[in-house]
């Protein structure tokens, strides 16, 4: 099952789920809305910095932070351009 079909599967359950008085079941409804966040969430891409210093996702360089404890560079665990997570 793709993540679009159980997308359209549980936000229909979502809208009917009530119980006998026509409230919602806050629980589960609760349970369905994380469950729809998520699966509409889009997924991270993994990149890595070339030897460059630039993403090998969108292309672009490379922010790099202060390491304080070696006291030199050290590139981010994410692309601050596309988001993508940085692999070491």
């Amino acid at each position: 099952m793709t993540k679009e079909e159980a997308i359209n599967i549980l936000v229909p359950f979502r809208n009917c789920m009530v119980d006998q008085y026509g409230c919602p079941i806050s629980d589960a409804v609760y349970a369905l809305d994380v469950a729809i966040d998520e699966l509409k969430k889009t997924e991270r891409k993994t990149g890595k910095w070339n030897k460059d210093g630039f993403c090998t996702v969108c292309g672009k360089e490379a922010i790099t932070e202060w390491n304080d404890c070696g006291g030199e560079l050290a590139f981010t665990k994410f692309c601050p351009n596309c988001g993508a997570r940085m692999e070491t």
